[in-house]
């Protein structure tokens, strides 16, 4: 089952609070052979396009390398792969390789200057498949917040098309709409390199912990997003819903959680397991994975991306 669950109707969120019949409703309704995306990520100022001088991020891997169980990155290496753009063809992030001894070990998403990090992980860099690469009309590629590296391009009958570069789908294009935090300065709160930021000196001090594990991932995956669908219905934030940065400073993780969005509003559900926050000083960071991925690497996130949280019980229980 993959993640990525596009619905006829909200009306299916209008069930009972058996935790089983979310379930049901949500698995009779799933269909994930058409996806689209909205830009979700924390911006920083426009740039130019032209980023062919890229910046040196070999200061970011040393303090990603005080950050949860990266301590081998400290003598890792960093090569700019590409651009990434929103749908308008501007600038919005830096993917990079990160090398480690000449092998590769994961990648990192930054700011289009190198400051903000965004995204990094041990899981390969997205890329098309050699059988795709070149052979796309109009390819374009497209980062659209934590985990949504995506590419844009014209099918044979010229109708827009999103290739899905972590899951391999390729998904009916569309308005990729944005949600974006209003930061000021260079780093904002996140602050990797001391420039306004409240901490710029990420690595020290930092405490990663662990969130509770459900049972059962996938059902508690579709159990969140039930309750997402009551939340936006009933307009009023529950006990259990939070904002990303609201959840990343609780007192406790006693609970498995979820962020869960709706790119394309009530149609389109996007849920991902939270394993870990990470604190440094006034600093937030979340470790998610993929619920419906069971090889899938862990990925870690800025926490002022404009997502919410469920907090769960455990459907399972």
């Amino acid at each position: 089952m993959r993640r990525m669950m596009r619905f006829a109707s909200l009306a299916i969120l209008l069930c009972s609070s058996s935790v089983t019949a979310h379930a049901v409703a949500l698995q009779a309704n799933f269909d994930g052979s058409s996806i689209e995306r909205m830009q979700l990520l924390p911006q920083v100022g426009s740039i130019s396009d032209d980023v062919r001088s890229a910046p040196d991020i070999t200061p970011l891997l040393q303090r990603l390398a005080k950050l949860g169980d990266f301590h081998e990155w400290a003598g890792a290496s960093a090569t700019r792969v590409r651009q990434l753009e929103n749908r308008s063809g501007t600038a919005v992030a830096i993917l990079w390789s990160v090398q480690l001894d000449d092998r590769a070990s994961g990648y990192v998403v930054t700011s289009p200057d190198g400051v903000t990090l965004y995204e990094w992980s041990r899981g390969a860099v997205p890329e098309l498949p050699e059988k795709l690469r070149g052979k796309l009309a109009g390819e374009q590629y497209l980062y659209a917040g934590p985990t949504l590296h995506l590419v844009s391009f014209r099918a044979a009958d010229s109708t827009a098309q999103l290739y899905n570069l972590f899951t391999g789908e390729t998904h009916a294009g569309g308005k990729l709409e944005e949600l974006v935090p209003k930061l000021t300065g260079t780093t904002g709160t996140n602050g990797t390199n001391g420039t306004n930021g409240t901490n710029g000196n990420v690595g020290d001090g930092a405490v990663e912990r662990k969130v509770a594990s459900p049972s059962d991932p996938e059902l508690d995956a579709l159990y969140a997003v039930g309750r997402y669908g009551q939340h936006k219905l009933d307009l009023v934030r529950g006990a259990d819903v939070f904002t990303l940065r609201e959840f990343s400073r609780a007192d406790s993780f006693a609970n498995p959680a979820f962020l869960v969005f709706d790119p394309i509003p009530n149609k389109l559900y996007v849920s991902l397991q939270v394993m870990a926050v990470i604190s440094q000083g006034d600093d937030r960071y979340l470790a998610v994975r993929d619920p419906f991925a069971k090889a899938g690497a862990t990925v870690y996130i800025d926490s002022r991306f404009p997502l919410l949280v469920i907090r769960s019980a455990s459907s399972a229980t």
